[in-house]
């Protein structure tokens, strides 16, 4: 079923695997323009989950999580670490379960799938969703100023960097597959 919520966000219900499989496999030809995002539950918009779990989250509370963090670490981070920025300390944050202020992308949508069924409690609407980003359109169609839009380019350099699902599996640029 495909529904059209707002003017230029497509929905579309599926409840096979091979559904699912036929619109990711539609996606890969050329799909360096896409990001992808599994959530697990259908009714969450795309908002972090430091504010989608505390909704009236003040910036010195954010401040004082991230203080806490880089606290808990001392020690842990090896013999003599390098500094991280707040965003890096944040990425650490996230791979370790802490809400943050960042919200993941990927360019797999299966990796995006497997977030979206990660959580073993049942979705409130008994739906999880996948979203798909198309950052050409979402380009063509923003009213966002050129600074809030060069911000949204960098999420691309920072997937790039610091996504650990970088590899194989969702064909990075540059990889060749092995002819098996």
């Amino acid at each position: 079923m495909i529904r059209y919520e707002h003017a230029f966000i497509e929905e579309v219900q599926l409840s096979t695997w091979s559904q699912f499989h036929d619109i990711a496999l539609s996606n890969s030809l050329d799909n360096t323009h896409l990001l992808w995002r599994g959530q697990s539950d259908s009714q969450w918009s795309l908002l972090p989950t430091l504010y989608r779990n505390r909704p009236q989250v003040t910036h010195a509370v954010v401040e004082r999580i991230l203080s806490e963090f880089k606290k808990s670490c001392v020690g842990r981070r090896g013999i003599n670490p390098r500094p991280l920025s707040n965003d890096e300390w944040w990425a650490l944050g996230r791979h370790y379960g802490l809400d943050t202020p960042l919200l993941d992308f990927t360019r797999s949508p299966y990796i995006a799938l497997f977030f979206a069924f990660f959580d073993k409690q049942p979705s409130t609407t008994g739906f999880r969703s996948v979203w798909c980003i198309d950052k050409t359109s979402l380009k063509s169609l923003s009213k966002l100023s050129r600074e809030k839009w060069d911000n949204l380019n960098g999420l691309e350099e920072w997937i790039n960097e610091y996504s650990k699902q970088i590899g194989p599996w969702n064909n990075p640029e540059g990889y060749e597959p092995s002819e098996s």
